[in-house]
């Protein structure tokens, strides 16, 4: 029987790397042999030193999954090794609990008898060591991806995942008990497609120097997070000498700074490299700084550069010379700790060292790459490259080189970089959707979104494999060569990513008279395969999170792009199994990374995903085995009703809804009407799994909640619903969503639907609110959630008018080269979001006209094109047992129709 293992009983901490062997001999070839395996949070499977893949796939611990790995062919006569670099990331991310760290395995090598030769239960013959080259105070990728990896490849075991290398001096792994995790059940989801592909091309070769004159000094402190939503607060203090009065330039990153008790403000506004200008008063003599900052996902870089000319020094004890340079008080963690700490700050330092104060001394630099490469100045290098570096500085002086590759489309995936350098050389690598203006890898985009690593070569040929899989357009590959070294021989021989994506093959299609709407028919259908992982995902690059409300929209687009339902299946689950860990039975809105219980809209969309799932597939079994959690739920959504009413409050929950023009503060129309929608999904849900008195308990709740939101809602005067109810705000405006979700939900009854579809169609004539927009907010709706809206229009038949909207606004992305829908219609955020994508789904289902008439059954279909004004369209639509294919055209103000259908399939 296996058991939970790992370096040490308790497996606590944060960014933890174990290395863990079990070798074995072999007489010959085996007849089979399959482990299975599992890790918390992640881990790398190598046979024989050759990567077989990562897992295991996202979880919560009350139903982990493990992954099953035939090795039969990888392994050999002789000596063989499984090997397993195993990463408890320990602090938040969004894409599983905080973990503590665990590994377990079982299996067996067989022979054609079916004798056991090889047992691989843990803890068995295993033997770990803690990971001596991975460093563990590294700061987050970003505020959802967790700790960056920093390897130091001189201080791993050479060799160590190969036969033959000598583990005599490592450990037995220790026991862990693993209560926290539930029973282990097989994987749900298939692996993923980790195939090689390659980049387009080099798009750039840059020289970077330091900044001249400068003294840097750094520092990174982490924190023991275990929670969710969490940012504890510190303060480093250090005292500065200076000879004489200076009025001093200098530059720091984010947090407040107090010099000498006066906080002085920064500026960033012409600094592109997310760095603040601070101009400090100081006196002869010690002077006091004080920088404070939040522990945002458990680190705390700061840097500081200060002009050489200045004189400047720096110590925590002050002594010239010292070497200890910072002070740090802190973490704060409760709220009043916090609070009380924001109070004396100011005066922190003034009475010298206290005792609680944790030194950091000058050898803790931060060691950033992202920092460091802000702070270099860049030049383009003329010469095409041809992967010999020292070829490409030979004529440019350089401190750092760095070499910058189009994938050619948005991926996800692990960098693996095949390279020559001396040993102490870094290579940093880096991952964006998009350039700087000067055709840089824009890397320094947002606060506390730093998607760099950093990798120290053990001299001599090497390769470098990313244990993470990241996001992006383009890869940035940065070289340094150790202090006092050159370039000669310093020569990338190879970059590829291997994909880390959900395996589905491109079955749908859509072409019609219009080439712009094939275009974004294409780039919806791009756009969700690289937005699914071991769940859906909100981007592939920034968060790779599973959210509620993009995973409604993608859902749609991708059963028509490919037509899989396993993964809507188990990222459905997730968000279910995450609302045991909060107190109201409300969903997270991330299924992790963000405490449960909130956004109590996206609560609200979970009965209508089931009920579509079941549409699509008659799996009554899981809704079935769901029951108890759904209705915990919807308790929970009844819990908001506003009291002697029928109205819902979830406003002090957090309510999501939309980023463009809406107002979902207080009682409020949209809140309500997906209150609505999820008591009348909920009524179908119940009475489908065979409970008719919840499904008439809901059923009523929904008609209730009807009546009052005309009654509260409605106003007659404008023809329009409003946002929020007059007695509560009496300037109170109507937007497109409250006005939507009534006409999408059936709400509204005929005469005012009506007058709100004239609302809608008035105000979408022209989305932006400001022309030009200058952020995601000057829109009347969002890429998100005009799904909603022009489901609603178009099944008010304003099918051509829904197709203009979509031309006009997608043509942003197409316009701007883009190789995936926009998180916005402008720039300004994610540049690959698959919640963006629903026209993929409109143009398959509308204009091909594919739907589904019988929820449950999908072996009858409904065949029903809208031409729009379209002269043709063909296609594919998937189907569980086969392709249905569509053409049709329009001849003569007719439209002649031909469809093929997989066996067993009727049309209706």
């Amino acid at each position: 029987m296996a058991h939970y293992v790992w370096t040490d009983e308790r497996g606590r901490g944060r960014n933890r790397f174990g290395l863990f062997r079990r070798a074995f001999t072999l007489t010959g070839k085996p007849f089979s042999a399959a482990i299975r395996v599992w890790a918390d949070t992640r881990y790398r499977l190598t046979v024989n030193g050759v990567v077989l893949g990562h897992g295991p796939a996202r979880f919560f611990r009350a139903k982990p999954e493990y992954d099953e790995v035939d090795l039969t062919e990888h392994l050999q006569a002789g000596e063989n090794v499984v090997a397993v670099v195993a990463h408890s990331m320990g602090a938040v991310h969004y894409q599983g609990e905080v973990s503590e760290a665990a590994l377990i395995a079982w299996g067996e090598v067989r022979d054609e008898l079916g004798e056991v030769l090889v047992d691989f239960a843990t803890p068995g013959e295993w033997v770990c060591t803690e990971s001596p080259g991975h460093v563990r105070e590294t700061h987050g990728v970003s505020f959802a991806l967790g700790p960056a990896e920093r390897l130091d490849l001189r201080e791993m075991p050479f060799g160590w995942e190969s036969p033959g290398f000598d583990d005599s001096g490592w450990g037995g792994v220790v026991e862990r008990k693993g209560t926290e995790y539930g029973p282990m059940v097989p994987r749900s989801i298939p692996p993923l497609d980790e195939r090689e592909i390659l980049p387009r091309g080099v798009a750039g070769v840059f020289a970077g120097t330091d900044e001249p004159g400068e003294d840097v000094y750094s520092m990174i402190v982490v924190a023991e997070e275990r929670q969710t939503g969490v940012a504890p607060l510190a303060a480093a203090v250090t005292y500065i000498h200076s000879t004489g009065e200076h009025e001093v330039t200098f530059f720091g990153w984010w947090g407040r700074y107090f010099l000498n008790g006066e906080e002085v403000k920064g500026d960033h506004r012409d600094e592109p490299r997310r760095r603040q200008r601070f101009v400090g008063k100081f006196r002869d003599g010690w002077n006091v700084l004080v920088c404070s900052e939040r522990f945002h996902w458990a680190a705390w870089e700061l840097y500081l550069r200060f002009p050489s000319a200045a004189g400047l020094k720096l110590s925590a004890t002050r002594r010239v010379g010292s070497a200890a340079v910072f002070g740090v008080v802190g973490p704060a963690v409760l709220s009043e700790e916090i609070e009380r700490l924001e109070r004396v700050l100011p005066d922190l330092g003034r009475d010298g060292p206290e005792a609680e104060w944790k030194l950091v001394t000058g050898s803790d630099t931060a060691d950033s790459p992202h920092r460091q490469r802000a702070a270099r100045n860049w030049r383009r290098l003329p010469a095409e490259f041809s992967g010999d570096i020292s070829a490409a500085v030979r004529d440019h002086p350089a401190d750092s080189v760095s070499v910058l590759y189009d994938m050619g489309a948005e991926v996800l995936g692990r960098a693996k970089v095949s390279l020559t350098a001396p040993a102490g050389t870094t290579l940093d690598l880096a991952y964006t959707e998009s350039l700087d203006d000067d055709g840089r890898a824009h890397v320094h985009q947002r606060y506390l979104v730093d998607l760099a690593e950093r990798y120290t070569l053990r001299g001599g040929g090497a390769t470098i494999y990313a244990f993470h899989p990241r996001g992006g357009r383009y890869v940035e590959l940065t070289l340094t060569p150790p202090a006092g070294g050159g370039w000669e021989g310093v020569q990338i021989d190879r970059i590829a990513m291997t994909r880390a994506v959900y395996p589905v093959e491109p079955v749908g299609r859509f072409e019609c008279s219009d080439p712009t709407l094939n275009s974004i028919w294409r780039l919806g259908a791009a756009t969700q395969a690289v937005c699914m992982e071991d769940a859906y995902l909100d981007c592939p690059g920034r968060e790779r999170g599973l959210y509620v409300g993009d995973m409604l929209v993608q859902f749609f687009v991708n059963l028509a792009a490919f037509g899989d339902t396993k993964l809507f299946r188990r990222s459905l689950e997730l968000f279910l199994l995450s609302a045991d860990l909060g107190e109201n039975g409300l969903v997270a809105g991330g299924a992790h990374g963000i405490p449960p219980g909130r956004h109590p809209d996206y609560s609200a969309l979970i009965p209508w995903m089931l009920i579509e799932y079941f549409a699509r597939t008659g799996d009554l079994d899981f809704l079935a085995a769901q029951r108890k959690r759904v209705l915990r739920l919807m308790d929970g959504l009844e819990a908001t009703t506003v009291p002697g009413g029928a109205l819902v409050d979830g406003s002090d929950l957090g309510i999501y809804i939309d980023t463009a023009a809406h107002d979902h503060s207080g009682i409020n129309a949209p809140t309500n009407a997906f209150a609505y929608a999820a008591f009348f999904h909920a009524s179908e849900f119940f009475r489908r799994t065979g409970d008719a008195a919840l499904g008439h308990r809901f059923s009523s709740r929904a008609a209730s909640l009807a009546q009052a939101f005309n009654e509260n809602f409605w106003d007659d005067a404008r023809g329009v619903y409003l946002d929020r109810r007059r007695a509560d705000k009496p300037d109170t405006t109507p937007s497109v969503h409250g006005n939507a979700l009534a006409l999408l939900f059936d709400i509204a009854p005929p005469d005012r639907a009506a007058l709100a579809e004239a609302h809608l169609l008035a105000t979408l004539v022209e989305n932006r609110r400001q022309i030009p927009p200058r952020h995601a907010g000057d829109f009347h709706v969002s890429p998100y959630f005009s799904f909603y809206v022009l489901t609603a229009l178009l099944r008010r038949g304003h099918g051509p008018f829904v197709l203009d909207f979509i031309r006009r606004n997608w043509s942003v992305f197409l316009d701007a080269g883009a190789v995936a829908t926009w998180e916005y219609f402008s720039p300004d955020a994610s540049l690959c979001h698959a919640w963006s994508a629903s026209p993929t789904h409109f143009l398959s289902t509308h204009v091909l006209g594919v739907s589904f008439p019988f929820p449950g059954d999908p072996s009858r279909v409904r065949i029903a094109p809208d031409p729009c004004g379209l002269a043709f369209a063909e296609g594919v639509y998937p189907h569980p047992t086969g392709p249905i294919s569509v053409r049709w055209t329009v001849v003569g103000g007719k439209l002649r129709l031909a469809y093929t259908l997989p066996r067993g399939v009727t049309a209706v």
